[in-house]
């Protein structure tokens, strides 16, 4: 594919059964404290893509590949590529639409060595970002990294907190009147 357009091709569901259960052990949410403003981004981002900025399209494309790359290592349970993908589609995202704070900067230096790999969650607007740990996030770990990152958690209000994969996504159900 030339960076002419995107093609999107329905793959079916990934099998969560190998990459599951190591990012419910691995990944940490982490509130930054940082709500971001995402005005304009969005007509910043269509106004590139329909003047085709080159960049812009040789970034889209490699959005397509990294997704590709994502879902080899999701179906091979395989959470040291995942963190890598992961990485890379931040840094994509970033290229799309934004730079990082300060704080999402110094979290992103002390955590580095620890992280298979991290990124903002969404657009960035929530707040939230992922950081996928290489060892398990056990209530030590969790400490450590509490104590890593205490000037960001006392200057900032940044908080942990441990996650789990939602294997069956969102149900709503109707109440009786």
């Amino acid at each position: 594919m030339g960076s002419s357009g995107i093609n999107a091709e329905y793959m079916g569901q990934l099998p969560p059964e190998k990459i599951a259960p190591l990012l419910d052990a691995h990944s940490l949410l982490i509130f930054t404290g940082k709500r971001r403003i995402a005005k304009d981004i969005l007509q910043t981002v269509v106004n590139r893509w329909s003047r085709r900025a080159p960049r812009l399209a040789q970034c889209f494309d490699e959005l397509v590949e990294n997704a590709n790359d994502i879902a080899s290592a999701v179906e091979a349970g395989d959470l040291a590529r995942f963190g890598r993908c992961y990485s890379l589609y931040d840094a994509q995202k970033g290229e799309i639409s934004g730079a990082l704070t300060e704080v999402d900067q110094a979290i992103r230096t002390k955590l580095k060595e620890h992280c298979h790999g991290m990124s903002i969650c969404g657009a960035g607007g929530g707040g939230f970002m992922m950081a996928i740990l290489k060892k398990r996030l056990d209530d030590e770990a969790m400490n450590s990294l509490r104590w890593l990152l205490q000037d960001e958690i006392r200057e900032h209000g940044v908080t942990l907190h441990k996650v789990q994969v939602d294997l069956e996504g969102l149900s709503v159900q109707p109440t009786a009147e």
